[in-house]
């Protein structure tokens, strides 16, 4: 009999299944800078030279050395060399820069188990299971009782 009592007692539960849903979202970016730097240029190698019969003579190219003489025969010789330095020039150049992002919340079905309506019958039996458990180990006391006094 306390067998029926607690199989009485047991519940069921009913499997819902709660569905998410699926988002891609994307964003893209792109920016636009004007970079100054300063870069590094080899001077091509360039030379120039001039003989005149005046006493004065005058050349000039950029980055360059000039040596002036008179020669023996009175004439001036005039001679210029570039440097083979390298200049620094400043520049300007755009940096570009793409950025995408993306998004992606993802689709699933999560099944949680619910507690179903209880119908009026498990209702009843819930209520009752401590009375009657209580009542049926009165009812098997009081003879066991009586039977250990004598």
């Amino acid at each position: 009999m306390c067998a029926l009592l607690l199989a009485g007692c047991g519940r069921r539960h009913t499997a819902v299944v709660v569905h998410s849903t699926d988002t891609v979202r994307i964003a893209s970016a792109i920016t636009e800078r004007i970079v100054r730097d300063t870069v590094s240029v080899a001077l091509p190698a360039a030379s120039a030279e001039r003989t005149t019969s005046d006493t004065v003579s005058h050349l000039s190219i950029p980055y360059a050395r000039s040596m002036a003489r008179i020669n023996p025969d009175g004439t001036l010789t005039h001679t210029l060399l570039s440097t083979r330095e390298r200049v620094s020039v400043p520049v300007e150049h755009r940096l570009t820069t793409h950025t995408d992002t993306v998004t992606r919340l993802s689709s699933r079905e999560i099944p949680v188990a619910a507690e179903p309506c209880l119908s009026a019958w498990e209702r009843f039996r819930l209520a009752a299971f401590w009375p009657m458990a209580v009542a049926i180990l009165l009812l098997c006391y009081f003879p066991l009782r009586k039977l250990s006094n004598c």
